[in-house]
């Protein structure tokens, strides 16, 4: 069944044939607190704002614990001044005596606007920082997205991969840089990014998931990829670890979960892309084959395995709650989520979608599982904008024959793709337009990459470059004119 849609003030009409994939088919809360041990607090905290704010209400409470004589006045002030210099007074609470209101306006755009907020007989020093998320009502399309690949454009101009890429999601980009992204392209998304569940060496090791068995070989965690370990989600301690790490990077980034909680705030990041949100721990055995039955209560017995799935399903939902009670506007994306889960459809903006490009394309799955599937997460979120992107990747033969990262395998080491066949399945063309002219069909983002094992190429295709200007409406079913018969015989 082919579908169209028009796009631009010239009429662009794009016409997607989902029977031309049988021509290339073939074999193949309240326990998070940011700032909790500072006399002064602040709702909302250090956060983002909707799109197109230009003002917001902020609230200063002051803690009898931290000041015996009581606060009987609160400024603030956008340099970081004494408490006599500040020149903006907060009004008192007719009701309460150590609590605070203002109204912060004239917020410009996307700049950040930094506050720094002194209170009689306190010490302490509060410094916040707000930011608007950029508007994407005026951005054309296509709209070209890219997964955990900004490290591909480092020996590139700001310039150019602003031109290249409106949504990057899991980028690595420092506040320059960013800055410099929107500069050349204001309608520029930036994500940072975590894993739900899983982070690398270094943790207390209670944080980590543990097997009944612990062989030596694992220290008894569960590494699921390589120097990657599940983490004890049932854990209320690690939960909110990890929303605080998720909360700190959108403030002042790091890299992949984690914080550079040591650098000023900056503020430049839109939201945070949150890979394997397991709100089911799937594994039943490591990457080395090792059976793995966790053990929570560290007494060398098997947890059930029923409840276990509870209170990790509990777990991963309140790690995510967490941060969402602190960043209510910020973009969240992920891996590995179901939208017709009312919890995942109550959280987050969108999904990266992968697989199902070259999953349609070599008949593992229907163009209607794939359209219904990108058309649910572009409708159903509770939460705006949706930002979902479709991860167009080259046949599966080629992008998960190789094992884990390939990106990482030189010469001679397993997993190492010979450039041949790079090349070969960056130029398979009908992939990628398929990829293109599926994500067209909504108003999706589009990146085509390698695949799941290895992402984020800068893979740059004459299509990307053409500018559609705005849909006028949504995909609709295209009249198709049957061609004409040969002429009756005379």
């Amino acid at each position: 069944m082919p579908l169209s849609i028009t796009f631009g003030t010239h009429g662009y009409l794009v016409v997607f044939l989902f029977f031309d994939v049988i021509c290339f088919t073939n074999a193949y809360s309240s326990e998070f607190q940011p700032r909790a041990n500072s006399a002064i607090s602040a709702e909302p905290p250090s956060t983002l704002l909707p799109a197109e704010t230009t003002s917001f209400e902020l609230k200063v409470a002051v803690s009898s614990k931290f000041s015996n004589a009581g606060a009987t006045q609160c400024k603030w002030d956008s340099d970081n001044v004494s408490f006599d210099t500040m020149k903006n007074a907060f009004a008192s609470s007719p009701t309460n005596a150590s609590e605070f209101h203002t109204t912060i306006s004239n917020i410009s755009g996307v700049a950040v606007t930094r506050l720094f907020v002194r209170c009689s007989n306190v010490a302490d020093l509060l410094e916040l920082g707000y930011r608007a998320v950029p508007t994407l009502k005026d951005k054309s399309f296509p709209r070209i997205g890219n997964l955990w690949g900004s490290w591909n454009f480092h020996d590139k101009t700001i310039e150019y991969a602003a031109g290249r890429v409106d949504l990057w999601l899991g980028a690595d980009w420092n506040s320059t840089q960013i800055q410099g992204l929107r500069d050349a392209n204001p309608a520029t998304l930036v994500l940072t990014s975590i894993n739900a569940v899983e982070s690398t060496d270094g943790l207390p090791e209670e944080y980590y998931l543990h097997n009944v068995t612990r062989p030596n070989a694992t220290r008894g965690r569960l590494e699921t990829w390589p120097g990657a370990y599940r983490l004890d989600l049932t854990n209320p301690v690690v939960q909110a670890y990890q929303a605080a790490q998720m909360y700190q990077l959108v403030l002042r980034g790091g890299w992949e979960g984690h914080a550079a909680v040591d650098k000023p705030l900056t503020m430049l990041f839109d939201g945070i892309f949150v890979d394997n949100v397991f709100l089911h721990q799937p594994s039943t055995t490591d990457i080395f084959g090792n059976p793995f039955y966790p053990d929570t209560t560290g007494t060398g017995k098997p947890d059930d395995p029923v409840e276990f799935q509870k209170r990790w399903r509990a777990g991963v939902l309140h790690e995510l709650d967490l941060f969402r009670f602190v960043m209510p506007n910020a973009l969240m994306s992920g891996h590995a989520m179901d939208v017709s889960d009312p919890d995942i459809d109550r959280i987050f903006n969108a999904i990266s979608i992968g697989f199902i490009v070259p999953e349609m394309v070599e008949g593992y799955m229907s163009s209607s599982d794939g359209l219904s599937m990108y058309s649910n997460w572009m409708d159903r979120p509770a939460h705006t904008p949706h930002i979902t992107m479709i991860e167009s990747a080259v046949r599966l033969q080629l992008g998960y024959g190789y094992g884990f990262d390939v990106q990482l395998a030189k010469r001679g080491q397993k997993g190492y793709i010979p450039q041949a066949t790079w090349d070969f399945a960056r130029g398979e063309y009908q992939y990628m337009r398929f990829g293109l002219g599926f994500t067209l069909l909504h108003d999706g983002f589009y990146t085509h990459e390698y695949g799941d094992s290895s992402h984020g190429q800068d893979w740059r295709y004459d299509e990307e470059d053409f500018h559609l200007g705005l849909p006028h409406g949504n995909a609709t079913v295209a009249p198709v004119v049957p061609a004409p018969g040969p002429p009756p015989p005379p």
